[in-house]
């Protein structure tokens, strides 16, 4: 619901849409799961701390509403900052991933510092 500025290096600054949550607090999201076809039955919906799957301690927890869902239901996804960025200094980064069988896609989310 938020946007922020990413700095990429070399005067590279990207501009994209994420939320903003200071250490120590949480926020609430809404995740609107959709399909380009029937998925034939729910997926699952799951977040991941890039931090920690690079090797870092964990940054972010998550708590879903629900874990699951089919094609145009809505799910709430609260996300709590643990502690400073350790991948990058001006937020964070994690991914949501939907499975169905054995697809999965990945969104990456970005958390800016306020």
């Amino acid at each position: 619901p938020d946007t922020a500025s990413i700095n990429l290096g070399g005067g590279f600054n990207l501009g994209t849409q994420a939320v903003k949550i200071g250490v120590g607090n949480s926020r609430t999201i809404e995740l609107d799961l959709f399909s380009d076809a029937d998925t034939g039955g729910a997926f699952t919906v799951k977040a991941l701390d890039a931090a920690q799957m690079y090797g870092y301690s964990k940054e972010l927890s998550f708590s879903f509403d629900k874990s699951n869902g089919v094609n145009g239901e809505k799910v709430h996804l609260t996300i709590t900052v643990n502690k400073a960025g350790s991948l990058y200094s001006g937020g964070h980064f994690f991914y949501i991933v939907c499975t169905k069988g054995s697809l999965q896609q990945y969104w990456v989310v970005f958390v800016a510092n306020p």
